[in-house]
């Protein structure tokens, strides 16, 4: 499997156990597959060196129906390939959010999900909007502003 970068491989974007179950194919388009290249160099690759431990990706790249089929946003950035969500092993969502905020990285949108929730970090970059919005997802659902 060819990587994207130094750490990442197209299979862990599009790798999906509801795509899988559904026979789905979640396979992103030339134009979805730059926006997922500009993602590894600018924000994943740099952060899996700075952080120094494996990330993994729990949801990357979906295709429309695979994002209906999820729950997810009728305008979730992940349908572009421009949204990410991810997890380390031994660390807190929060803890992995406030690495991300304070680490100068480029950034759409930041948000960490209470363990209840998933106890993930979503994050967005889309070239060449870096607006930095920073949310968290608490238990008793929703979403409300967050600074690290």
């Amino acid at each position: 499997m060819k990587p994207l970068g130094k750490y990442f491989t197209i299979k862990e974007f599009t790798y999906s156990t509801t795509a899988q179950r559904e026979l789905l194919t979640n396979v992103p388009t030339p134009r979805q597959m730059m926006a997922i290249r500009y993602m590894v160099r600018h924000l994943l690759d740099p952060l899996r060196a700075l952080i120094g431990k494996p990330i993994h990706i729990t949801s990357g790249y979906r295709a429309p129906e695979l994002n209906k089929l999820v729950g997810g946003s009728v305008t979730s950035q992940h349908m572009l390939g421009e949204a990410v969500d991810i997890k380390v092993r031994g660390m807190q969502a929060d803890e992995l959010a406030k690495i991300i905020a304070n680490s100068g990285l480029p950034f759409g949108q930041l948000i960490w999900y209470a363990p209840s929730r998933g106890g993930h970090v979503h994050v967005s970059l889309r070239d060449p909007l870096h607006n930095r919005e920073m949310l968290s997802a608490p238990v008793r659902g929703g979403y409300v502003p967050w600074q690290p």
